[in-house]
């Protein structure tokens, strides 16, 4: 023991010893925060639309007319549905003859043209038709109204 240390004093240095790196450490902590990784962000609009697409695509394949109903907005088969004189979306599309849907690979393909909460997936093969998108609450869904062209 160093002559003159009461316990009280040697507890008072450790603290002061030890405090001052550890608080030095925890500012440079706070001032340096580490980047964000791309795939902690989310996936960007453009892969959003993609993936709608996708969705709707794999759902009509797999027969899956509730999932693939549930990817487009609200009211968007409205008149349709009052027109072929069936009682929802769903029965829409079990009624419905088939169709030639783009591929995945297409779709990753296709040129997103994003404004706002509009978006339009374009195809570059000729007979695909584009995709019209609305965000609705934060989600992106197919809907009838979404044109975007160019410029």
């Amino acid at each position: 023991m160093l002559p003159n240390a009461t316990p009280r004093r040697l507890l008072a240095a450790a603290v002061v010893c030890c405090a001052l790196p550890l608080s030095a450490c925890g500012r440079d902590e706070a001032r340096v925060a580490p980047p964000v990784p791309p795939a902690a962000q989310g996936p960007s609009d453009a892969e959003q639309v993609r993936d709608v697409a996708k969705a709707i695509t794999q759902a009509y394949a797999d027969e899956d007319y509730a999932r693939l109903c549930a990817q487009f907005a609200p009211g968007t088969f409205t008149e349709v549905i009052a027109l072929a004189k069936v009682e929802s979306c769903e029965a829409l599309f079990a009624k419905a003859p088939t169709f030639s849907a783009p591929s995945p690979q297409q779709i990753d393909r296709a040129d997103a043209r994003i404004r706002g909460d509009r978006a339009t997936l374009i195809f570059d093969e000729k007979g695909v038709e584009p995709f019209t998108l609305r965000r609705i609450d934060g989600r992106w869904q197919i809907a009838n109204d979404a044109d975007i062209g160019e410029g």
